[in-house]
């Protein structure tokens, strides 16, 4: 029987695993810690996190709770193995973000930085000074709109065919 106590613990336990991976991946990088791992512990990291994600989908709060605590161990299993194989935290340096295609791109203050997080295996890196470009390349409506409401957040970019003031719009007909 799923009770309301039941679903503010199983939300608990998942808000509980989702923090500790926002700190480890901030600490690590994201996805360093299974690069590190051998094909046992891996294998295991990975079925744990099948039984969560079954759990999940099956709405079974109670073995929800149970697998988000094996998660935990999980992970703490992984930056256990991470820090015998002398496998070293991330640069300090280096922001990292997920993109929708998957790829993880580092944010870094500087070419300095950069080469830093090359070096500790970052695919794809970004300077301020680039990521100030592409945000010159927004246009003013847009920083106007960042400087009138200051929370506002770019959510979306669509690419639009430049407007010809001497020919005007297409007509669609």
């Amino acid at each position: 029987m799923k009770t309301d106590r039941h679903r503010e613990d199983m939300t608990s336990s998942l808000q509980a695993l989702d923090n500790k991976v926002h700190l480890i991946e901030r600490k690590w990088g994201v996805g360093k810690l299974q690069q590190a791992a051998n094909t046992h512990l891996l294998t295991r990291f990975n079925t744990q996190k099948d039984r969560l994600d079954s759990a999940i989908v099956d709405d079974d709060p109670a073995r929800v709770i149970k697998t988000a605590g094996g998660m935990e161990r999980a992970w703490d299993a992984l930056e256990q193995n991470a820090r015998e194989t002398f496998t070293k935290p991330r640069p300090a340096e280096v922001w990292e973000v997920k993109l929708q295609d998957g790829n993880v791109v580092g944010l870094v203050r500087d070419q300095v930085d950069a080469s830093l997080a090359a070096a500790h295996g970052a695919d794809i890196v970004f300077t301020l000074k680039e990521i100030g470009l592409l945000i010159d390349e927004l246009g003013t409506l847009t920083m106007e709109t960042k400087r009138q409401f200051k929370l506002a957040q770019v959510t979306r970019i669509t690419k639009s065919p430049q407007f010809d003031e001497v020919t005007g719009d297409d007509i669609p007909f």
